[in-house]
């Protein structure tokens, strides 16, 4: 009855700290997977912009030789300025004619290399000439067309993304003079939206979506000869159409990417709120699709009127989120293991226990108890030794993997580096298992006398206590001078050790001491073997030299200490292993002196 109930609360806490472990850990490797992401999104929108700001640049150099073929054209500026000064309408459609024609070849070369719109346009935001649709002329574009209005005030050239009257297009508008540098009028050459999608589509490799705001655009359909752009409700936004050119299809584009975008809908909705520039990425079957959102201005009031929406399949995120959910298992398999071992140790020495009390010897019954008991209560300390252990190289493992990694993705892995971080690896992971292979020595339950040195012992203890008591900013002196081997009990002996060392770092944290020090020395006397661990905390005083070998005696605080350490190390010295346990204090504070007779050397 007794067993099942320790089993039970050891099972819960167990499970609780369980429970514990993999929400820290699905935290730590959550913001692991942004950090491994973030710079893979940040160059899907230095793609997406360097290609688009390619374009524009392919396409201002397009339209400055246009404009500068037509204004050096034998007639233009002459038509032009008649047309300025021409005072019947009869005379204007002569002059406009005669301008059709000069520029006709020269508009039909330009189609092939994208300008759609060829548009003279007067001082008075007049319409004189529009080579897409020369029929449409003398309109006032006043109202529709800030560039224009820009350009025949400012006389400067405009570029940009700017609504027409039933159009939106980016255009470059010149101002064109005579020779006399008097105004004459506004030249637009001008690139449809199409030519956009196409080009990041086809030459970006990027499948582009252009987004206008509803605001500007209000019309369902965009007629002309050689093309009907449709516009319908976008899946990424409901405030923005999506023009839909031949690449396109209402299928794929609006109603499957509408269920698509389900889970980022309310990151898009915030992050186009915000006005920059931006990717996320969602999961399409066994592929994961990043989508890169990029804002176009209008001039006039430098409010975004546009978004260019561009999607692309993207291996590097779909081996870090598969990289990060193995990491995920490994972990919850490995602290599995690991919780399991620990439970079945403290579950077997429960089980030891209960056995020890039906045994026929009392006073061995007696001692096995209380040793058991002992370590026992040494058995938290123990695991948050590990624990400050593991955290160094666990830490240094998985920042050494996950640089081979992104490395070996990005094909700069260099032989040397290979070989010398897998060596890092190796080494950490054997400091890995040194110290779970002395943890599990420790407490085994199987004792035999082994053949050792001082050296051995202490350097073992050391491997699992020495980070806790440096931590605590407390200096370990060695001062080893016994290195002949003997034979005796090496894990009671590890024990005691163990005991000692925790009870000097418990004084020293509790007296406050400003430069605590323990240290311990190894000396051979004669033929016997001493080992004596000191500190500088005072002292044992007076009134408790003689108790502080007795059973359930301590001075330490009633919930800090069982009184059985030193009682249990004091016997395992002398009964167990024939030496010697005892105390002094020496001008600084207490030695503690082991001293195991000559009857135990090894006889080689």
């Amino acid at each position: 009855m007794i067993l099942r109930q320790n089993r039970l609360k050891i099972i819960s806490i167990f499970m609780i700290a369980f429970v514990i472990t993999n929400i820290i850990v699905y935290y730590i490797t959550e913001l692991n997977k942004e950090q491994k992401i973030k710079p893979i999104l940040e160059n899907h929108i230095h793609h997406l912009k360097t290609h688009y700001e390619a374009l524009l640049y392919l396409q201002k150099t397009t339209a400055d030789l246009m404009y500068q073929s037509t204004i050096h054209t034998d007639g233009v500026i002459d038509i032009l300025s008649q047309i300025k000064t021409s005072s019947t309408q009869e005379e204007k459609d002569i002059l406009r004619g005669k301008l059709q024609e000069k520029v006709e070849n020269k508009y039909m070369r330009m189609k092939k290399k994208g300008v759609l719109q060829y548009h003279f346009v007067a001082s008075d935001n007049t319409t004189i000439l529009r080579m897409h649709k020369p029929s449409r002329f003398d309109d006032d574009l006043s109202a529709f067309r800030y560039s224009f209005k820009y350009v025949n005030e400012t006389k400067k050239i405009f570029r940009g993304f700017d609504q027409g009257k039933t159009s939106h297009a980016f255009r470059n508008i010149y101002p064109i003079f005579d020779k006399e540098g008097n105004y004459l009028c506004a030249l637009d050459i001008s690139f449809p939206s199409e030519v956009l999608q196409n080009y990041l589509t086809n030459i970006g490799d990027m499948h582009t979506h252009l987004l206008i705001n509803k605001n500007i655009f209000d019309v369902k359909s965009w007629l002309r000869r050689d093309l009907a752009l449709k516009y319908f409700p976008s899946a990424e936004h409901n405030d923005y159409m999506i023009a839909m050119t031949q690449v396109h299809s209402i299928k794929t584009c609006i109603d499957e990417n509408r269920e698509r975008l389900k889970e980022i809908k309310k990151q898009t909705d915030l992050k186009i709120k915000e006005g920059k520039k931006f990717s996320v990425y969602y999961k399409n079957s066994d592929k994961v699709k990043i989508v890169t959102f990029y804002p176009i201005k209008e001039l006039e009031n430098s409010s975004i009127v546009a978004w260019i929406v561009a999607y692309q399949d993207d291996y590097l995120i779909s081996t870090a989120l598969e990289f990060n959910l193995i990491l995920r298992i490994s972990l919850f398999f490995t602290f599995f293991i690991l919780f399991y071992f620990i439970y079945h140790i403290i579950n077997q020495k429960n089980i030891l226990n209960l056995q020890v009390k039906n045994e026929v010897e009392k006073n061995r019954q007696k001692d096995q108890q209380m040793l058991e008991q002992s370590k026992h209560a040494q058995m938290g300390e123990m695991l948050s030794m590990i624990a400050h252990q593991w955290r160094q190289p666990l830490t240094a493992i998985g920042a050494t993997s996950i640089s081979l990694n992104i490395k070996a993705r990005f094909n700069e892995l260099i032989a040397d580096e290979v070989i010398e971080k897998t060596e890092k690896i190796s080494e950490y992971a054997q400091h890995l298992s040194t110290t779970i292979e002395d943890f599990r020595d420790f407490f085994k339950k199987n004792k035999e006398i082994k053949e050792v040195d001082y050296d051995e012992l202490i350097n073992s203890v050391l491997g699992i206590v020495e980070i806790s008591i440096r931590n605590k900013d407390i200096k370990i002196v060695g001062e080893l001078n016994c290195r002949e081997k003997f034979e005796t009990y090496p894990n009671e002996i590890k024990q005691v050790i163990l005991n000692l060392l925790k009870n000097a770092e418990d004084i020293l944290v509790e007296q406050k001491v400003e430069h605590p020090i323990i240290k311990i020395s190894t000396y051979q006397e004669n033929e016997n073997f001493i080992l004596e661990i000191s500190d500088n905390g005072g002292g044992v005083p007076e009134s408790v030299m003689k108790n502080i070998f007795n059973p359930y005696f301590s001075t330490k605080k009633e919930k800090n200490g069982t009184g059985l350490g030193l009682y249990m190390s004091k016997t395992i010295i002398e009964d167990h292993c024939g030496g010697k346990l005892t105390v002094s204090n020496n001008e600084e504070g207490a030695v503690f002196r082991i001293n195991l007779g000559k009857c135990l050397k090894s006889n080689e």
